[in-house]
């Protein structure tokens, strides 16, 4: 391979390397200023027993204009404390279940800690423990809430 090649190719590779570095630092921005946003929206006003019943062929729940519950909710921003019943641990946020009860989904919650001492107050989580969180409801179906991005609102 001759030295002219050898340089182009080590030069598409140091751009690539750059190229990757820098959109992932543009990515952890970004993500930084939407857990931000969320930490100051204002709550909407529903529970997760609202949406979960709006899935009850006998429930009336729903809107002046008639549309579901659950519909509505989706991008609403939520601030609930709920019961921990699994979770796990991803490089950049943790994903903790909430366990189904009795005509209430479940809930998937995708926890981005933003500081060491939230990360430590959620690494010492364990089934039962309660947690407070506010995040945006992202998807809601008969089995499950998920709610992505979530923060931690420490005790």
């Amino acid at each position: 391979m001759s030295f002219f090649l050898k340089a182009i190719l080590g030069i598409m590779f140091s751009i690539i390397i750059v190229l990757m570095v820098r959109s992932g630092e543009e990515k952890e921005q970004v993500r930084t200023k939407i857990l931000e946003n969320i930490d100051k929206a204002p709550v909407d006003s529903f529970n997760f027993e609202d949406l979960s019943h709006s899935f009850n062929p006998k429930n009336t729940v729903s809107n002046a204009g008639g549309k579901p519950t659950a519909t509505l909710a989706r991008g609403k921003i939520i601030q609930w404390v709920l019961d921990v019943y699994e979770m796990k641990g991803n490089p950049d946020y943790y994903q903790i279940d909430i366990a189904p009860k009795e005509e209430i989904a479940g809930i998937n919650l995708f926890v981005y800690p933003r500081t060491g001492q939230e990360e430590q107050y959620v690494q010492m989580l364990k089934e039962g423990s309660s947690i407070n969180i506010k995040g945006m409801v992202q998807k809601v179906t008969k089995e499950k809430i998920t709610i992505n991005p979530a923060i931690i609102l420490m005790p």
